[in-house]
């Protein structure tokens, strides 16, 4: 018997009303699971998504592989392989797979590829006699489906080992992949270690000064993190965070995911790392503050948007989101520019104290609350809380009592368009010491104490392209004096600007920096012969140090007509604490100058690099005597100086024959595979290595394939030593420089 057309409508209903709802569960769940975790390494992270790295933000999360390689690598959907590529540097060797969904996955820092692949990249190699190499395929000539092995993991390229994983989308723009439905177990808030304070302007003051002020946190009862005592302000002003997130599985510090700051219980300014664009990772020195970094060395994050900072992350926060204007009113047009002026979104704080709270949260939903006190109090009265308040540390007087001299000092502390003249004595100030500058005039500036030996005055530049100018500090007793060259880079400049200094010339692009600011150019004389060598040139300072910039800054030494050496051997180095980095060593040869790109400023010197490169071969070892027809050849290759700048500069000869070079440039390290098996018989290698400046090295070591022979007394005695083929004693002939 046939059910009646009344008991299918019943069984549909029932069918909609107890199953339809897990059937969306299902699907939903489906979706969020549709990606799969891209090794069998562990499901724990070292880096996250929009990490600070110098000039870039990371653009994926690092999944930790426990300081091991050969872990399985899985396409975490269906897709095909679109590019894969192998370097010595960078991401190393690295697979692009473009997914079904159209974005674009990577893995990199592998140690090597699935079996297809490894073998295209093998030929390809052998067809260029290069390691680096660069593969593209058809969308329908390597598919993958999920799941499939499709690399292992290793260390190749920048860093420890490790995969590196990032999602693009279609437009090959980084999207966090967390957003996509990857997780790992994280149950640890962020950390909030400490917030800085920072002036904008010439008139703004933290705690009664011109300079940043960084206070630490301290954790309270309730569990929320507070900075001791209130901070007193005046003028446009912003706030930057020492923030950082962990996990449950390791102790590596990662990012934060979002931030947001509060003033009043008024929301002033949030950010969350979900995308951005390769055309804007150069943006990164705004969103982190440079300048703190490059003070203490440590990376904050900065709550405002500079209205140069056109990342995504700030939502429909605009220009000066943020940024906490102290005072009576919003004061614009006192700069050297409009910069000011496109700070729109400021927030006016009357006043008085004021209340502001920053939250820093993670992906999985932690989060932690920082707490600070804000009071809003005119300069003239910062002045007398200060001095009440290190009252103990004035001792007044101008003398020790033992009849000196006082000593007089001038120190610069500068900014974009102003400079704290620091005055210090070996001897207790009485009163605030005459501070005035000469420029067109004398004008005096107003001095305070900040201690019982240290005063501070602010001198705002004049808005002119250059200023030559002398600084005047003078007490009862002592008087110092400092000259000063400046020149005013706009942000808006459409021309280059050309510093001198001695023989060598600094040339400014047009709008160098983000912000219009003023630069400094001198020979530093007071450098030390530490660290060696010393330098061909006098070296060169390029102040201020921790302004970020735009564009590329040019040096360029003019070498006399008569030099004891190649021109080559000439190179451009920024002198780093406890050595001198190799920049750069752009020659023209029918000028006679050395020229090179730098992208920050500090101390920067021409160094002579005569010293060859040292090139020693690791394995096999000399009259060494093996039995194995298979061995990889192991060059250690080093330099102290210039060191060594591509695959160019290298070369491995196996019997005569070039050899493949893989190039581990943080193990200074050579490796070859011989494709076939050794004959059994004598063999030579012989290593060639040139550094940047020119400078060649040569090694060679001559051993034996021998057979397998039995365990007996005769086999134990000593062997003669090995003799060299006669054709080995022959130089492999260097290869041309790719300049």
């Amino acid at each position: 018997m046939r059910p009646s057309p009344c008991a299918h409508v019943k069984w549909t209903v029932l069918l909609l009303v107890f199953v339809f709802p897990f059937g969306v569960r299902l699907v939903a769940g489906d979706t969020s699971q549709a990606y799969l975790w891209p090794t069998d390494a562990s499901h724990a992270i070292t880096s996250s998504f929009g990490e600070y790295r110098p000039g870039h933000f990371h653009a994926g999360i690092d999944i930790k592989t426990w300081g091991r390689t050969g872990y399985k690598v899985f396409a975490v959907r269906d897709g095909y392989i679109w590019k894969v590529r192998v370097s010595p540097f960078g991401y190393g060797k690295v697979v692009y797979q473009v997914l079904d969904t159209g974005e674009i996955a990577v893995y990199a820092h592998l140690s090597r590829f699935m079996g297809s692949v490894e073998r295209r990249v093998r030929r390809a190699q052998k067809q260029r006699m290069r390691y680096s190499t660069t593969l593209v395929f058809k969308p329908q000539q390597i598919r993958v489906r999920k799941g499939q092995v499709i690399a292992y993991t290793g260390d190749t390229g920048v860093g420890y080992p490790h995969l590196h994983f990032e999602l693009r989308d279609a437009r090959n723009r980084p999207v966090n992949p967390f957003l996509r439905g990857f997780r790992v177990e994280d149950h640890q808030p962020p950390r909030i270690r400490a917030v800085a304070i920072t002036p904008l302007a010439p008139w703004s003051r933290v705690d009664g000064d011109a300079a940043p002020v960084v206070k630490k946190t301290v954790r309270q009862t309730d569990g929320h993190l507070r900075v001791d005592g209130p901070v007193e302000i005046w003028g446009p002003v912003y706030l930057s965070v020492l923030a950082s997130d962990g996990t449950d599985a390791v102790r590596n510090r990662i990012s934060v995911y979002s931030l947001r700051l509060y003033l009043d219980g008024e929301l002033a300014y949030t950010c969350r790392y979900d995308r951005f664009s390769y055309s804007q990772t150069g943006l990164v020195d705004l969103d982190r503050d440079y300048r703190l970094r490059v003070r203490t060395k440590d990376i904050y994050y900065t709550l405002y948007v500079a209205p140069e900072n056109t990342l995504p992350f700030h939502g429909d926060f605009g220009p000066g989101s943020g940024v906490i204007w102290a005072g009576s009113e919003i004061r614009t047009g006192r700069g050297a520019d409009t910069w000011l002026d496109r700070l729109t979104g400021a927030r006016a704080l009357q006043l008085g104290r004021h209340q502001a709270r920053i939250v820093a949260e993670d992906f999985a939903g932690n989060r932690t609350e920082a707490f600070l006190t804000l009071h809003v109090v005119p300069p003239t009265q910062q002045l007398a809380a200060l001095r009440r308040r290190d009252s103990s540390n004035f001792q007044g007087g101008d003398g020790d009592g033992n009849g000196s001299t006082p000593t007089l000092k001038i120190h610069l502390d500068r900014y974009e368009t102003y400079a704290r003249v620091v005055v210090t004595s070996d001897h207790f100030f009485q009163r605030e010491p005459r501070v005035s500058v000469r420029f067109r005039g004398r004008k005096a500036l107003k001095a305070w104490l900040v201690n019982d030996t240290t005063a501070v005055a602010v001198w705002t530049y004049p808005d002119r392209g250059r200023v030559h100018a002398e600084i005047f500090a003078q007490t009862a007793t002592a008087r110092a004096a400092r000259k000063v060259r400046l020149y005013r880079l706009s942000s808006r400049a459409k021309r280059p600007l050309t510093a001198e200094a001695g023989a060598a010339e600094v040339r400014f692009p047009a709008r160098t920096g983000y912000r219009t600011f003023f630069a400094s150019v001198y020979k530093d004389t007071a450098w030390a012969l530490n660290p060696d060598p010393a330098p061909f040139s006098t070296p060169v300072r390029i102040e201020p140090e921790d302004v970020p910039l735009r564009r590329r800054v040019t040096l360029t030494y003019s070498a006399s007509s008569w030099l004891p050496f190649p021109l080559e051997r000439l190179a451009w180095y920024y002198r780093a604490p406890d050595h001198w980095a190799f920049v750069g060593n752009r020659r023209d040869s029918g000028a006679g100058t050395v020229a090179a790109d730098v992208k920050g400023f500090g101390t920067f010197a021409v160094v002579a690099d005569t010293v060859a490169p040292d090139v020693k071969i690791l394995w096999p070892r000399p009259n060494e005597r093996t039995t194995r027809r298979r061995l990889t050849i192991r060059v250690r290759v080093s330099d102290d100086l210039s060191g060594i700048g591509s695959e160019d500069d290298f070369q491995v000869l196996l019997d005569g024959e070039k050899q493949i070079a893989e190039w581990d440039p943080e193990r200074d390290l050579l490796r070859c595979y011989p494709d076939k098996p050794l004959a059994f018989g004598t063999h030579t290698v012989v290593a060639w290595l040139r550094d940047r400046c020119g400078n060649e090295s040569r090694n060679q070591v001559t051993f034996a394939v021998v057979r397998r022979r039995p365990r007996h007394k005769k086999s134990q005695r000593e062997m003669p030593p090995l003799k060299a083929p006669a054709d080995s004693a022959r130089p492999p002939v260097s290869p041309q420089p790719n300049r």
